[in-house]
């Protein structure tokens, strides 16, 4: 009964509430929702089993590393990832997505920038 108490206590301190009594007995106090809530969410505890060798290995079994699905390009015979634009040309479905040439010179910017900071 002290243990309860005490929880009562702090419960009370911590959210600031009151409780109602349903008798002149403070034993018979009818807790609100919200206790009982906090109660059984903090002092429950949860049994969570070891997993077994093979259960392990089943959910393993989809870990395995496989090849990339690559393509080649008919018209320019560059090798890229499927649904994705090549790194060379920069297109995809026959439309450049990817200017190429800006990015090259963004790149040989970023380096002289780099090489002027040393």
């Amino acid at each position: 009964m002290a243990c309860r108490r005490f929880t009562e206590k702090a419960f009370v301190e911590i959210f600031d509430c009151q409780f109602q009594s349903a008798s002149s007995n403070p034993n018979d106090e009818i807790f609100s929702c919200l206790y009982r809530n906090f109660c059984y969410s903090v002092f429950t505890m949860v049994v969570r089993m070891r997993a077994t060798r093979s259960a392990r290995g089943n959910r393993r079994s989809h870990h395995a590393l496989q090849n990339p699905a690559l393509s080649t390009d008919t018209k320019t015979g560059v090798i890229h990832l499927r649904h994705r634009a090549s790194a060379v040309t920069g297109k995809y479905k026959d439309l450049v997505v990817i200017d190429m040439d800006k990015k090259a010179d963004k790149k040989a910017k970023k380096m002289k920038e780099a090489q002027t900071a040393r």
